[in-house]
């Protein structure tokens, strides 16, 4: 009898030891999902802004997910650098492109979006900047304001010159006009072809006016 006792025993410790290890629980990850793996923008040189683009990121994962967003460039800009985000919840990202001062050409960046304990963590969205040449005329000036300083019975003052330039690909051909009386300007030619520029003169006769201040527009 002590024989068999001892073979008991040993076999259900040896089961025991089994139902242990089958218990082991899988560590749970959070995982990086995005609408979208490129993001495009397309303008003319001199077009207005363009409107912001929308990339929704989720968390596809089974834990929190802590991610941050970052980009390299001048020129692009992210609504949020950081957030976190419950298993199943999302999240809309603006992306806005900045082109003021950019030449005609392509540009490429990417928006990374990382979390350390994400399980497809880095995850990038290649963002694309077009710049094209302007395919009509477009006026372009040295200036968007003029100031002249006169005194009372002082002579008027000097005039300044303002610089037109055609910025677009077709000819300009440009009309100006203004309202006031003491304002007047000299415009040489109304036609310029794509590139060209010309010299405009802009005067003022302050004679015979009270101390104050004048405004005008000149209208291009």
């Amino acid at each position: 009898m002590k024989h068999i006792l001892a073979a008991l025993v040993v076999a259900m410790f040896i089961l025991v030891t089994c139902s242990k290890n089958k218990g082991t629980t899988p560590e749970l990850k959070p995982s990086i999902g995005v609408s979208t793996s490129e993001i495009r923008f397309s303008l003319a040189e001199f077009d207005p802004q363009p409107a912001p683009r929308m990339v929704v990121v989720s968390n596809a994962g089974q834990a929190t997910l802590n991610y941050g967003l970052s980009e390299r460039c001048d020129w692009l800009e992210l609504s949020l650098s950081a957030t976190k985000l419950d298993p199943a919840e999302a999240e809309t990202v603006f992306v806005t492109a900045r082109p003021t001062g950019k030449p005609v050409g392509v540009y490429v960046d990417s928006i990374l979006l990382t979390d350390a304990k994400a399980a497809n963590s880095p995850q990038n969205i290649a963002v694309v900047l077009e710049i094209t040449r302007a395919l009509k005329p477009v006026i372009a000036v040295s200036s968007e304001q003029l100031s002249f300083y006169s005194v009372r019975i002082g002579p008027s003052p000097v005039p300044q010159t303002l610089k037109l330039f055609n910025g677009g690909s077709d000819t300009l051909r440009c009309t100006a006009s203004k309202k006031a009386s003491w304002l007047s300007f000299d415009m040489p030619s109304t036609n310029l072809c794509s590139g060209d520029s010309q010299s405009v003169l802009v005067s003022v006769n302050s004679s015979g006016k009270a101390v104050g201040i004048y405004r005008d527009t000149i209208l291009l």
